[in-house]
């Protein structure tokens, strides 16, 4: 029964026959007054109860809203850095890396260039007259010479259309002789046709024998042909040398008299080895390699600790190619045949990115020298990270950074919220 029907109740009491100043009606009263009064201080404590809670609920949302919305920012912008940062390194890299390609580009070609010049300036010096085959010694001497100012030569020699050939090399056979020189005199008996000449590092003569089993002609070898049938110098593709037996190729230009007739050709070695060497002391980040390729597939310098030399399933002495070098090098080189099967068409920069393992390398390749339809390649691989570890470091410094100042900007909202909770809640209890 409702508070409202007692008060009817007890009205009807008082109306039917209670009497209206006795004790019964003031009792009534009373009641009717007691169970106002604890309607109205219920009342009052729903209604104070309702504010401090809405107040809680409103402040923690709005603190989570703004824990959220932070966080959100800062990732967003960290995304966006990174997306940005990603673009911005992937040019950095690959300028970087042009940077390292066309500097060891320039000093391999250098480095060939001193062959070649040495060949135009002896053929230079024939053709004026200032030294001749018909004086052997002399021209011996002036060979010799030549290797002692020019490093990258292993050897300097002329031939004739007569068969006449003056041949000087380095000799790593024997330390106190490292000069080698040869002079065939084809007008001699066969005995004496062939003098062999070792001389000490003032050029002294240290020994001398005839080998009368050398049948070593000068016409026969592809240098001598090539260079009779051109007006300007050629580089051979790389051979096996008749003398070391080692890999190498020649630089190699006609001499010719007033008549523009044919009288022999002066010629260059290089051995693969010393222009490996070469490219190993090329800097090209802390693991990565420049190698040089022929556009047959043959590889003519690599800094490979096994050496570019191979012999065949016949037992023949071949040069390696790029699938048989390292697993990088490999990759690199069957990605660079996939788009440009013919590297003698090669007439621009070619750069990659590829993954070995969960490394990123980069490669790039370049035409280094062209003859005809034949031409030399240069490629350089690097590691991603190593080339750009500045921006790398600086990247993942900004993302530690950005997380940092997302937490302390999270954790100083939970203090505000907490704190400014605090009079709500004490409200409450």
């Amino acid at each position: 029964m409702s508070r409202e029907d007692n008060r009817r109740g007890m009205a009807s009491r008082t109306a039917s026959g209670w009497p209206q100043n006795g004790p019964h009606q003031a009792a009534a009263e009373n009641a009717i007054r007691t169970g106002d009064l604890q309607a109205l201080m219920t009342s009052t404590e729903t209604t104070a109860e309702s504010p401090p809670r809405q107040s809680f609920g409103l402040i923690f949302g709005l603190l989570v809203l703004l824990i959220f919305v932070e966080t959100m920012t800062v990732f967003a912008v960290l995304a966006s850095q990174r997306m940005t940062t990603e673009k911005a390194l992937q040019q950095y890299t690959n300028e970087l890396l042009k940077d390292v390609v066309d500097e060891t580009r320039e000093n391999a070609a250098s480095y060939l260039r001193q062959a070649q010049d040495s060949v135009l300036l002896t053929a230079g010096v024939m053709e004026a007259g200032l030294v001749s085959v018909d004086e052997p010694e002399t021209l011996e001497r002036y060979f010799l010479e030549q290797l002692r100012i020019i490093p990258q030569i292993d050897a300097l020699y002329f031939g004739d259309v007569t068969g006449r050939f003056v041949f000087s090399k380095r000799s790593g056979d024997s330390p106190g002789s490292p000069y080698l020189s040869k002079i065939i005199r084809p007008s001699l008996t066969p005995e004496q046709r062939v003098t062999l000449i070792r001389r000490g590092h003032d050029l002294d003569e240290t020994s001398r024998r005839n080998d009368p089993d050398d049948t070593f002609d000068p016409r026969l070898r592809p240098w001598f042909n090539m260079a009779r049938g051109e007006k300007r110098e050629i580089w051979t593709d790389p051979y096996i040398f008749y003398t070391s037996q080692r890999p190498g190729l020649t630089v190699a230009a006609a001499i010719r008299d007033a008549d523009a007739r044919v009288l022999g050709v002066v010629g260059a070695d290089i051995e693969l080895s010393a222009l490996t060497d070469f490219l190993r002391r090329q800097r090209i980040g802390a693991t990565g390699a420049a190698f040089i390729v022929h556009s047959n597939g043959d590889v003519l310098a690599h800094p490979d600790p096994t050496g570019l030399a191979q012999r065949d399933e016949s037992g023949t002495v071949r040069l390696k190619r790029l699938a048989d070098l390292d697993r990088v090098t490999a990759l690199a080189g069957a990605r660079l045949e996939a788009r440009h099967p013919d590297l003698s068409a090669l007439q621009h920069t070619y750069h990659d990115r590829f993954m070995v393992g969960e490394e990123r390398y980069l490669s790039m390749f370049m035409p280094l020298l062209s003859q005809g339809d034949q031409q030399w390649v240069m490629g350089v691989y690097a590691l991603e990270d190593e080339l750009a570890q500045r921006i790398r470091n600086a990247q993942r410094e900004s993302i530690f950074l950005g997380v940092a100042v997302s937490l302390l900007v999270i954790t100083a909202a939970a203090l505000v919220g907490l704190i400014a909770l605090r009079p709500v809640r004490a409200r409450k209890r």
